[in-house]
């Protein structure tokens, strides 16, 4: 199961790095034919043997040298400045996401894999699965609109206050309305987040959710092994003041599961196509035993499609009611 990745040095580091290498490399070819030819149609004119032979090797390594800075401030700078930015990112979005609770009657998988074409950016996908009052099962999943230390705040922000809020509120649109509030008196204008919250009752197998803005979310039958849509949906957080939110309710069954993911997954590209939602439909469609693997599969799928490049973070999270019923 994998839980976090850390960002990889690609993208343009990787790209200067490369050009940096091939500029030393042809610099030094060039360096040597020049004294090359200096050395043995010019000098000899005028010098003997082994002075042209001093000559030209000092030159040449003096040359050498002087290319040094150049290829220091091009790789060598950026990059160890990127390597302390990383794993500064790194402990960052490890306290972010943490390791979801795994609640008596539930079986969950999950998965994170940061972007790979912005290195040391902290991203705004968060999830997470603790156990309530009365029985229930928090569940939650979500991505901030941004990147950077501003949105890392607003997703440990909203897991919070939507965690703290559902220890108070039974109702998912309710608590998404309280923390709508709070995030939107909190952020700046450009920041909102897209969230899935769900309030799952083990007793009765019931599940109410609330979708705002987020990407479609699904249930895979036990019984038929059918996909089910979740319909609802409302504004993403952060959008509207004191902006009215409203749920859904259905049944999760033993082996049934609900399936959750930010839009990383369905936004990674291979040249100008996206994944997109019908080949993730299919991906979770195939996958018709230990579905707690799923995330594990959806990832792999994804990083063959894009060739490994990712333009986003992308989460998912998978959670199914045991087999034997839990009594709280």
């Amino acid at each position: 199961m994998t839980v976090f990745r850390a960002p990889r040095v690609l993208g343009r580091f990787g790209r200067r790095k490369r050009l940096a290498i091939e500029f030393y490399v042809i610099s030094v070819v060039v360096i040597f034919s020049v004294e090359f030819f200096i050395m043995l149609l010019v000098l000899p004119v005028v010098l003997s043997d082994l002075s042209v032979f001093w000559i030209a090797m000092v030159d040449s390594v003096i040359l050498i040298v002087l290319l040094l800075p150049i290829l220091y401030m091009l790789v060598l700078g950026p990059l160890n400045r990127l390597s302390t930015e990383q794993r500064i990112a790194e402990e960052v979005q490890k306290m972010i996401l943490g390791v979801p609770d795994k609640p008596a009657g539930l079986r969950c998988g999950y998965v994170y894999q940061s972007a790979t074409i912005d290195e040391a950016k902290i991203g705004g996908d968060f999830f997470d699965l603790y156990e309530l009052r009365d029985g229930l099962v928090g569940i939650v999943i979500g991505d901030v609109a941004g990147k950077g230390l501003e949105a890392a705040k607003i997703a440990n922000s909203t897991k919070l206050a939507i965690k703290a809020y559902a220890y108070q509120e039974s109702s998912p649109a309710k608590v998404m309305s309280l923390a709508n509030n709070l995030i939107t008196k909190n952020s700046e204008d450009a920041i909102f987040v897209t969230t899935f919250f769900a309030v799952f009752d083990r007793e009765n197998f019931e599940l109410r959710f609330c979708n705002a803005g987020h990407t479609e979310s699904f249930i895979k039958r036990g019984v038929d092994a059918s996909l089910e849509l979740l319909e609802q949906r409302s504004l993403a957080l952060g959008i509207s003041l004191d902006h009215g939110y409203s749920e859904g309710q259905t049944k999760l069954e033993v082996g049934d599961s609900l399936i959750l993911y930010t839009d990383g997954v369905t936004d990674a590209r291979c040249g100008d196509q996206f994944f997109g939602e019908a080949r993730l439909m299919k991906v979770i469609e195939r996958q018709t035993s230990n579905i707690i693997k799923l995330p594990d599969v959806i990832l792999r799928e994804v990083l063959s499609y894009s060739s490994e490049t990712l333009v986003d973070d992308l989460a998912v999270l998978v959670v199914s009611p045991d087999a034997q019923k839990t009594v709280v």
